[in-house]
């Protein structure tokens, strides 16, 4: 089921934390698991968008270049800018919900344009 959704879909969209500064063990596991049959996997030419957060300032941007070292691997096609990176995560929470308007603003709009790639 994992690797159909993948397949099926025009795009993916990644948002990963910074564990340690590289990609938490579960997401790096399941990308192994999509990877096969190496250079073959359903990730090949795949336009993928990621996101990365942490409560740190630098926003996750070592685990980011992580996730893009092991994507471009694995032959996808890692759509590289406008780069969204979210820091001092913890902090912008407010009841519950992420409250720091400019970095949504930003992601939405990074994202956006993403879309618009997939369209052509």
């Amino acid at each position: 089921m994992f690797l159909k959704k993948i397949a099926d879909a025009d795009g993916v969209v990644i948002v990963t934390p910074e564990y340690n500064y590289s990609v938490p063990g579960v997401l790096k596991n399941a990308i192994d698991w999509a990877s096969r049959p190496a250079m073959n996997s359903v990730f090949k030419g795949k336009p993928v968008f990621t996101i990365s957060i942490s409560a740190g300032a630098l926003g996750g941007v070592r685990a980011q270049s992580h996730l893009k070292y092991i994507l471009n691997g694995m032959l996808a096609e890692v759509y590289t800018t406008p780069e969204v990176a979210v820091p001092h995560a913890v902090a912008a929470v407010k009841d519950r919900a992420f409250a720091n308007a400019a970095t949504l603003d930003f992601a939405l709009e990074s994202l956006n344009k993403f879309l618009a790639h997939l369209a052509g």
